[in-house]
């Protein structure tokens, strides 16, 4: 039997791929180590003493996948696929009985941070206004073809991402100040909390929510700065988690995928 197409891994990036290269007609095999699909996208038994008892045995939250039109292109609804929205978006408790929530209304989540420190919430509010251009245009471009790996390669590499050509057909370019930008994409998150807020509860509350939704990058490493441009995106879409449990994406990938010959 020939394929056109070999996916190693099935995790959600993999099945999403396998699910596009399906759609375009191409013959798809994904090959898979574990007897559990998913990655780090899995909803399953993993508490010995528990039996019956699943739980996602990583990613909780889907958030990016909401600023794509992955769900939509691959009709995932049909496929059973149902979201739910949290709200509020994050609780943060804190040891003086104090609690700093965050919600998809922007409005509401200034006033919270006002009960803190009134600059800060001003600040918050300007700064999210800002990191939201960037996001939209960071947004924009994660969706179009990438640049060539030898253009990314060298000092230059910034450029090839963000080349005049390029930012000419994004309206979202107007909006940015590429100087402030790239500034806080280098620096680290907690470097840019404590330059930018003057009240602990707001630093640690977005430190942790950073932390929660880019899990792979600590906030104090350098670059990490970029979490606070991300997560902007979640006062347009809000906190989503899949019915069932994070499996249900890997459920509704594979169900399309077999519908589409794969």
């Amino acid at each position: 039997m020939s394929f056109d197409a070999i996916v190693i891994g099935a995790g959600h990036n993999g099945l999403v791929v396998a699910n596009y290269l399906a759609k375009a007609k191409l013959k798809v095999l994904v090959v898979e180590r574990r007897s559990t699909l998913g990655g780090c996208c899995t909803t399953e038994e993993l508490i010995p003493n528990a039996p019956g008892f699943k739980v996602n045995g990583g990613a909780i939250d889907h958030i990016l996948i909401q600023r794509t039109p992955i769900i939509q292109e691959l009709e995932l609804d049909s496929f059973g696929l149902k979201y739910v929205s949290i709200e509020p978006m994050f609780e943060v408790p804190f040891e003086d009985g104090s609690v700093l929530r965050f919600y998809k209304d922007l409005k509401k989540t200034i006033q919270e941070i006002s009960r803190f420190s009134k600059r800060d919430a001003e600040r918050y509010s300007k700064l999210v206004e800002e990191w939201s251009h960037e996001e939209a245009l960071l947004e924009r471009l994660m969706l179009n073809p990438p640049p060539k790996i030898s253009e990314l390669l060298g000092i230059g590499g910034l450029k090839a991402i963000f080349k005049p050509s390029m930012l000419s057909t994004l309206p979202e370019a107007a909006r940015v100040d590429f100087n402030s930008m790239v500034r806080t994409v280098v620096m680290s998150a907690n470097q840019l909390l404590n330059e930018e807020f003057e009240d602990d509860h707001t630093k640690v509350a977005l430190s942790s929510i950073f932390s929660l939704i880019f899990s792979t990058m600590p906030p104090s490493l350098p670059s990490s700065g970029l979490m606070a441009i991300m997560h902007t995106m979640l006062y347009k879409t809000g906190l989503k988690r899949p019915i069932g449990g994070s499996g249900a994406l890997i459920d509704a990938l594979v169900s399309s995928l077999r519908a589409k010959g794969g």
